[in-house]
């Protein structure tokens, strides 16, 4: 058995071939996440864990009220390069 942490309370358990993703945040394959991208307890690698943990087929960031606009691309181009999914920014009252 094989016990991966990812960011805060998301764990994936491996077992047999069997994958175990478990999320409070999340009760069913998801189409879309919703992932943290900026926090004093957070590292982007964290982040881009969590995405390809969850396995959605597109990730929205939030909690990036914090991060500059330089900062902000470089979080984007990222998380588009290396969650594995399709990543995309929204701007406050963008919808997907």
């Amino acid at each position: 058995m094989r016990l991966v942490k990812y960011t805060h309370a998301c764990v994936r358990v491996e077992h047999g071939g069997a994958v175990l993703v478990i999320d409070p945040g999340v009760w069913s394959e998801p189409e879309a996440l919703l992932v943290p991208v900026h926090a004093s307890w957070l590292k982007l690698a964290e982040a881009i864990g969590f995405v390809r943990a969850v396995g959605p087929q597109r990730a929205h960031g939030i909690h990036d009220a914090q991060i500059n606009e330089r900062g902000l691309s470089s979080v984007t181009a990222w998380l588009a390069e290396e969650a594995g999914c399709g990543y995309r920014h929204l701007a406050p009252g963008e919808a997907a």
